[in-house]
């Protein structure tokens, strides 16, 4: 019986490891398709069937091809290739950088401004705590409605991302400030959860479901007739730090990124906001 060509036996192994760090099978999911298709393409073009002696010229030629698809697609092919790639071992690969073509019209953020207005017409006081928590810390939704009452401190919040890394992110008195009522009201609750939605007709009192605490917001988005979620959220966050001059490495922490890279392309960042910090940072000699 033949033995299975090694990238095979190989990507099993990876996928195994990711599901032993704790990845959602939603995401390995998504690494084992887009490592597939990429390795695919790498056949028809004379790729080695050894992951480890793939070049950094081949791997590049590949990022040529995907660059007929938005940045996102781009990226939601690369990386998971290049992940697997520098996971075998491969020493042409350890350093290589992605570097992907991000447009404004992928990346979807509000203005200063405008996150003031949707904070201030939150229908409620549970909805504003969510969006406040999103907009001042820059959590995911994931993250969200898994935090604990414990886990948030005067100072900080510690939350449990991708992997289970854990990670510390400071709180402002602003964002205090801005669910004051929220904790007035929760704290008069016995639960274990930070977030947790009142009691109604068709709901007993208690924590929001990731679709629950989506379609939150969703309602309120709609009623607004502006489009946001928590994702939006979530990148404004970072792209006003970044505006306001926080080094893409610290802005990574906090998202919990595994590259800057992802932090970049995440938020969005164009020739423009370059030029911007460039003019504002000019150095002087």
């Amino acid at each position: 019986m033949p033995r299975p060509p090694k990238y095979k036996v190989k990507l099993a192994e990876w996928i195994t490891d990711l599901e032993g760090q704790n990845y959602s099978p939603r995401t390995t999911h998504r690494y084992e398709t887009s490592t597939r298709k990429g390795w695919e393409y790498g056949m028809k073009r004379g790729w080695p069937p050894d992951p480890c002696k793939v070049t950094a010229a081949q791997f590049r030629e590949y990022q040529d091809y995907l660059r007929r698809y938005s940045s996102n697609y781009q990226y939601t092919l690369a990386e998971p290739l290049l992940l697997f790639l520098r996971w075998c071992g491969n020493p042409f690969l350890e350093r290589y950088r992605l570097k992907i073509r991000v447009s404004r019209m992928n990346v979807n953020w509000l203005e200063v401004d405008e996150l003031s207005a949707v904070l201030a017409s939150a229908p409620n006081k549970q909805t504003k705590a969510a969006e406040c928590l999103y907009a001042y810390t820059g959590i995911r939704l994931e993250e969200a409605v898994t935090l604990r009452w414990a886990d948030v401190r005067p100072d900080q919040l510690t939350v449990r991302g991708k992997g289970t890394k854990y990670r510390n992110i400071p709180l402002t008195q602003n964002f205090w400030d801005s669910i004051s009522e929220y904790m007035e009201w929760r704290r008069t609750v016995e639960d274990p959860f930070f977030l947790i939605h009142p009691r109604s007709n068709a709901h007993p009192q208690g924590p929001y479901t990731p679709d629950g605490l989506a379609e939150v917001v969703r309602q309120h988005s709609k009623k607004m007739g502006v489009k946001f979620s928590s994702h939006t959220f979530r990148r404004s966050f970072g792209r006003h730090l970044y505006k306001a001059g926080m080094p893409l490495p610290e802005i990574q922490r906090l998202y919990g990124h595994a590259s800057v890279e992802m932090t970049i392309r995440y938020i969005g960042i164009r020739d423009d906001d370059l030029s911007e910090s460039l003019a504002r940072f000019q150095p002087r000699y």
